[in-house]
C-alpha cells in the first residue's frame, strides 16, 4: 500500500490496518488526516485535555504548556525505567528543547515537596539521588491517558481494549515506556519557529486555549473548525494557575500572527493560517498513541 487512503468507518481499524514499520511516517500520517472520523478524534482528544486541566488530581502539576508536560512524562518514563534522577530528568527536558535544565530541576523539587515523589537512594560523591513516583502520581498520570486513548479509539476501535487493561500493572509500564519514548523522541523535532508551535505550545496557558478553541467548536466534522468560540478567561486561569492576563496574552500573539480571528463576544475562531501544522500536529499526536497502544496490546495479548 502506498499513499494516504479513505477507511470504511464501519470497517476500518488503524490498530490493525497498517504495519507502522513498513512505511514511512509521513504516508501513515496521510492516512490518520483522511479519516472520515479525524475531526472528531482530534476533538476529543482536545475535551480530554480541558477536562485533564480542570481535574482537582492535576492541581498545579497540571501541562499548563509544552514544557511541563515533557517534565510530567519525563518524570513517568524514568520511574518506569528505574532511572529517575535530577540528571537523567535535565537531559531529556533540555533535550526537548521545550524546557530547561533549571526549571527540571524546578518541577522535580515541587514534586518532592507536595509528596509525589520520593528518595528512595540517597546522593552522594558522584551519586545522583533516585526517586520513585507515588502510587497517587501514577494514578493519576494513568487517569489523564484514558481520555487520549479513548479519543483514538475513535479511528482505531480496537485501541479501546488498553481502557479494560490499564489497571494492570505489567500492560500500564509497558505502555508508559512505549509511549514516553516515542513523544520525548518526538518533542524535540516540532518546527522550530512554526507560528502556532510559538503561540500555543511555549507560553504558559497556550495549549489550554488551543484545546478550548478545539473542543468549544462542537465541530465533528471539519477540523480546524471556523466556528467561533466564547472564552471564559476567568474561569480558565483558576483552573490552570495562570493568570489572565497571561491567557488574553496568548490570545492577542495568536491573533496578531493572523492564527486566530477575533468574533464579537469576545469569540474566538482559529484562521485558515494554522490549518496546516495542526493537522499536521494531531495526525502525529495520534500516530504515536496508536504505535504505542499497538505494541502494549500485542506484547500483553490475552491468552
Amino acid at each position: 500500500m502506498s499513499g494516504a487512503r479513505a477507511f470504511d468507518v464501519h470497517s476500518a481499524d488503524l490498530l490493525d490496518d497498517w504495519n507502522a514499520g513498513a512505511e514511512p511516517p509521513d504516508v501513515l500520517m496521510g492516512r490518520v488526516m483522511v479519516h472520515p472520523r479525524f475531526a472528531e478524534a482530534v476533538r476529543a482528544l482536545s475535551l480530554s485535555a480541558v477536562a485533564t486541566t480542570r481535574s482537582r488530581a492535576s492541581g498545579a502539576h497540571a501541562s499548563v504548556d509544552a514544557g511541563r508536560y515533557v517534565a510530567r512524562l519525563a518524570v513517568m518514563w524514568l520511574d518506569v525505567k528505574d532511572d529517575l534522577t535530577l540528571p537523567a530528568l535535565k537531559r531529556l527536558c533540555a533535550g526537548s528543547g521545550l524546557l530547561s535544565a533549571g526549571r527540571a530541576r524546578d518541577y522535580i523539587r515541587i514534586l518532592e515537596h507536595d509528596g509525589l515523589i520520593e528518595a528512595v537512594e540517597a546522593g552522594g560523591g558522584n551519586r545522583a539521588a533516585r526517586y520513585r513516583v507515588s502510587a497517587q502520581m501514577r494514578a493519576n498520570w494513568l487517569n489523564d491517558l484514558r481520555g487520549p486513548i479513548s479519543a483514538v479509539s475513535i479511528v482505531a476501535p480496537s485501541a479501546a481494549e488498553l481502557l479494560e487493561r490499564l489497571d494492570e500493572s505489567a500492560v500500564a509500564a509497558t505502555f508508559i515506556e512505549t509511549q514516553g519514548r516515542l513523544l520525548l523522541r518526538s518533542a524535540a523535532t516540532l518546527p522550530a519557529g512554526e507560528p502556532v508551535v510559538e503561540a500555543f505550545y511555549h507560553p504558559a496557558g497556550g495549549l489550554q486555549i488551543l484545546s478550548m478553541l478545539i473542543a468549544g467548536s462542537g465541530d465533528d466534522d471539519a477540523f480546524p473548525s471556523r466556528r467561533p468560540v466564547e472564552l471564559a478567561i476567568t474561569g480558565l486561569a483558576e483552573a490552570t494557575g495562570v493568570s489572565a492576563l497571561q491567557l488574553r496574552r496568548v490570545l492577542r500573539r495568536a491573533a496578531a500572527s493572523g492564527l486566530v480571528a477575533v468574533h464579537a463576544g469576545p469569540a474566538y475562531a482559529l484562521t485558515e493560517r494554522a490549518d496546516a501544522a495542526l493537522r499536521f500536529i494531531y495526525a502525529g499526536q495520534i500516530l504515536q498513541l496508536i504505535n504505542a497502544i499497538a505494541p502494549t496490546l500485542a506484547r500483553h495479548a490475552k491468552a
